[in-house]
Order: structure tokens, then sequence, then C-alpha cells
């Protein structure tokens, strides 16, 4: 029953705040559960991992968003109340001053196939080969054929083939890539090499305007304070779907590489980078929700953490979680003794 059930709800950083207090009215005056907490994606994604620090790259479907997090102990708070070491992985926040956003994500991989496509795809009707016709396309967004090729066919190449490509186009002049075939009604289409290579640059094309992946790392790194440079360099955890696209993490290193050797800071932090990754890797789909459900399970964290019915009905003020951790509970009565 919603009544004897207390809520976490794993946010995206840039939740606007009058939604989540929609959420809050919803949840807390209409279904009356005891107390809701909202924990960042960024934040509930490193959970699994136990970390104190890690710089999160959510590449999402609309727009990549990267985080810094370090650990951060309350002040006032933490001599007033004993945490448990269980409860020590949910002191860290999220670094504000040093995030990054840009709009490449699995929409813009998505249009890029498609642009390939209409130029370099083709239909193997049985007859002979032909070009794409009207028809075929609505067969191939009705099918969903172009989110199929994302998920089967692309990858991400070298750093060499990649400026190649980037350059040249379908001429780079390197040795070819294998063209695969997927059923298009009583037809086929052919999806060449090229498409399946280049398609994935869009993630790696660097901008002044639109940072690419590699750009956005760099950057957010060049922000952080000194002493945290290497840690970040060190602790990259990478979340999303386009990130389990073979190959990606290959390049996104060597273009962080390539990036530092060119940048004025020439950052030499750069040379130790490091993924948290599990053998597993389809769970970088759901980091944040796994993380979100192991931080449930600590009983005590949550009652620290949560906004309660009482205090929301008092106050109606709803704390983020930089709050919780450097300001002890701002809002309402503390359900722990002190």
């Amino acid at each position: 029953m919603p009544r004897e059930r207390r809520v976490v709800i794993v946010e995206s950083l840039l939740t606007p705040t009058q939604f989540r207090e929609t959420v809050c009215e919803a949840l807390l005056e209409v279904l009356n559960v005891p107390s809701v907490l909202f924990i960042p994606s960024h934040l509930a994604a490193t959970f699994p991992f136990n970390t104190e620090y890690a710089l999160v790259v959510d590449v999402g479907y609309v727009e990549t968003l990267a985080v810094p997090l370090k650990h951060e102990f309350a002040s006032a708070f933490a001599h007033s109340l004993v945490i448990p070491p269980v409860l020590q992985i949910a002191e860290s926040v999220t670094m504000l001053s040093c995030w990054e956003l840009s709009s490449v994500g699995s929409r813009r991989l998505e249009d890029r196939v498609r642009e390939l496509l209409k130029v370099h795809g083709r239909v193997d009707s049985g007859d002979g080969v032909r070009e794409l016709k009207e028809d075929d396309w609505k067969i191939i967004e009705d099918s969903n054929v172009v989110e199929d090729i994302c998920v089967r066919f692309v990858f991400c190449c070298p750093f060499e083939r990649g400026q190649a490509i980037q350059a040249n186009g379908a001429e780079h002049g390197l040795p070819p890539v294998k063209s695969v075939k997927v059923p298009l009604g009583a037809e086929f289409l052919i999806i060449p090499g090229f498409v399946r290579e280049a398609a994935c640059e869009v993630f790696f094309e660097r901008s002044s305007e639109d940072p690419s992946i590699g750009q956005m790392i760099h950057t957010l790194v060049e922000r952080c304070p000194l002493d945290l440079r290497k840690l970040m360099f060190e602790s990259i955890l990478l979340t999303g779907g386009p990130t389990l696209i073979p190959g990606f993490l290959g390049r996104l290193k060597e273009e962080i590489a390539d990036i530092a050797k060119t940048s004025a800071s020439k950052m030499k932090q750069c040379e130790s980078i490091r993924f948290y990754r599990f053998p597993n890797q389809t769970t970088e789909l759901y980091l944040g929700w796994l993380g979100g459900s192991m931080f449930g399970a600590l009983q005590d964290a949550v009652r620290l953490r949560s906004v309660s019915r009482e205090a929301w009905l008092e106050e109606r003020i709803l704390p983020d979680w930089t709050d919780y951790v450097q300001h002890g509970i701002p809002c309402g009565k503390p359900e722990l003794d002190r």
C-alpha cells in the first residue's frame, strides 16, 4: 500500500523545481506516503561502485550531461549525529559549478544514420540494386529500422580512421568495412560499411558551440580543482545506451588524449584515464535505477534524508541532495536520534 512505503525517486539533475514540488504534492497529499526522497540520477549511478569520486557522463537520447561528484561531509551536522559506515556512500554531492551539457545523444545518432542512408543506402529487390524511394522510408520509419541499425550494426572506429572519415567522408581511402542487409518488407536494405562506421562520428565531432563528448569531459575536468583532476580522469563513469556501442570507450579515451595535446593547459593527468565498468555491460543502461534501489534498501539513510509528510504539510520546503549532505536535515524534524 502507498501509505506504508517510503518513496525514493531517481531524478534528472536538471529537473525543474516546479515539477518536483508537483510530484511531492501528489505523493504526500493525495497518496499519503510517509516520505519522499529525490536522488540525482548521476549520484545514484555511483552507488553500485561504492566510489567517493566520479565523473559521471550520462549519454541520453536527447542530450549528454556530464557532472563530477566528490565526497562531502556535513560540517555542523556531523558533530551532532554519528553517521554509520553503511551511510557513507550517501555523502557525495554533485559539483554543480563544473557540469557540462551537449545536445549529442541517441537522437543525433539516428538522424545521422538517416542522412547517410539517403546518400549511400541501397535496396536489394532480388532483381537488382536500386536507390531508396519514399515508400521505402515509410517502411523504415514504421518498422524502427533506424533504431535497429543503431543498436546492432554501428560501431566506433579507431581515432585515426575516424579523423579520416570526418575529413574525407566516403573517399577516405582506407580498407572498406563489410556491408550488411536487413529485411525491408519483401526486399532487403543494404547498409554500406561506411554508414556503419561513419554514423558514430557524431559523438566525436568537435565544435565550439556544441561540444563533443571528449570535449565535454576535458573541459569539465579542466574546471575542477587541481587536486581532483587526476581523480576525475581515473573515475569516469559512463551510462546510457550509446556507451555500449562497440569501440566507444577506446575511441573516447583517444579523443580526450588528443584534445589534451592541443589544449592550452596540456593536462598530463589525462594519461591515466580509467572507466568504471561492470563485467556485464548492460547494467550501464539502468545504473541510476540500480543505485536508487540500493539506497532505498538502507532504511536509516532513507529516513535521514527524506521529506516526511508532516514536514511537507508544515513547511512545504523541498531541499535538494546537497542541502542534506552539507546542512543535515533542513526540512522538518529529524527521524534519527541525535
